[in-house]
């Protein structure tokens, strides 16, 4: 179907959900109230993701920000609520999370752009792989809590990096930072072959 610019859901009680498995918005996708169902293919957003009250579903689905300029995440969720499943960050854009604590159920990518990560924790259950961007710790934690086969490639430096999944996670760097604390609770860790 056409993109929508600005998308918008503040009916109180409302519950929405996408016939298309597609959705495009050329600029915020904001949320005040209510229940929202993502498609269950591809949501492109060129603007921010603003939730500030209401709850989403990912419904096993891809987020793409492929935006410019500045740009902020709010999901207002927990380590289990309001989630993304797989979320990309393909824009040339600045993008900073609101939130001092957001989750991606799957992977977490940026292929380019620049991405400030919340300063509590960010949780995910898939693949951290930075390929072509940069990212800020913001001085927190990323937890890696997922099951199965798992890569972390940073171009970058970890604040604080936590392992409490039952998955095997292996670094795709042969060198890798982080400037705190590296804890390993739970899974496999194969670490980089050069330097940690």
């Amino acid at each position: 179907g056409d993109a929508f610019y600005n998308l918008a859901f503040t009916g109180a009680g409302g519950a929405w959900s996408f016939t298309e498995s597609t959705l495009s918005v050329g600029g915020n996708f904001i949320m005040s109230t209510g229940t929202v169902t993502l498609p269950t293919g591809t949501t492109t957003i060129s603007g921010s993701f603003d939730n500030a009250t209401g709850t989403f579903a990912h419904n096993n689905s891809v987020v793409v920000f492929n935006g410019s300029g500045t740009r902020s995440v709010r999901q207002s969720g927990s380590d289990f609520t309001n989630a993304f499943y797989d979320v990309v960050f393909a824009g040339s854009g600045t993008y900073t999370f609101l939130d001092t604590r957001a989750t991606t159920t799957n992977n977490f990518s940026i292929t380019s752009g620049s991405v400030t990560l919340p300063s509590t924790l960010l949780t995910i259950g898939g693949s951290f792989l930075n390929t072509a961007g940069t990212f800020s710790s913001n001085s927190g934690t990323v937890k890696v809590s997922g099951s199965g086969l798992h890569s972390i490639d940073t171009n970058a430096s970890f604040y604080n990096l936590l392992f409490d999944g039952t998955g095997t996670t292996t670094f795709v760097d042969t060198s890798v930072t982080a400037s705190e604390d590296v804890t390993i609770l739970g899974g496999v860790g194969t670490f980089p072959s050069n330097t940690f």
